[in-house]
């Protein structure tokens, strides 16, 4: 006899003793949240249980954890929001950290590379353009631009 998709989903969860969520341990998408397949589509585990236990929801909201565990599907640590609701949760958990200049460990430039580049650049020059500051620092044209215009390091 064929499963109903309610049975499958819990096969693949999870309960974790200590902090009460429902873990799911099947796929996940490229964030972290687990994905379940209904009717050959997928679609967020999350999203499926709370619409599943709470049909007259709208669909249009988003589906927030209160437990901040992506792959948690405890209908319990689940709540629907609206998108100024979930950035208003995100800030109040203090999850909403984005660090700029060189406090981003993805930087590639200091503080000093781009005060050389202001300095060096002159647009239409052969030897200070976009371009060869951008081969000299190794970096995209764009970068340079963007700096060069205050749009970034400002």
């Amino acid at each position: 006899m064929r499963k109903t998709a309610i049975e499958r989903f819990y096969e693949n969860t999870k309960m974790d003793e200590n902090s009460e969520c429902l873990i799911w341990i099947k796929s996940l998408d490229t964030s972290g949240y687990g994905m379940f397949k209904l009717n050959n589509k997928l679609i967020s585990s999350h999203r499926f249980i709370y619409f599943y236990n709470y049909p007259k929801i709208a669909t249009n909201f988003y589906i927030c954890h209160k437990c901040d565990v992506k792959r948690c599907v405890n209908i319990s640590h689940l709540f629907h929001a609206t998108q100024y609701d979930n950035m208003q949760d995100m800030i109040q958990k203090h999850r909403d950290y984005h660090p700029s200049k060189e406090q981003n460990g993805n930087h590639k430039l200091t503080e000093k590379n781009v005060e050389k580049i202001r300095e060096l650049y002159k647009p239409y020059d052969k030897q200070f353009n976009t371009y060869t500051l951008a081969k000299m620092f190794n970096v995209h044209p764009t970068i340079i631009g963007d700096i060069v215009n205050f749009k970034i390091w400002k």
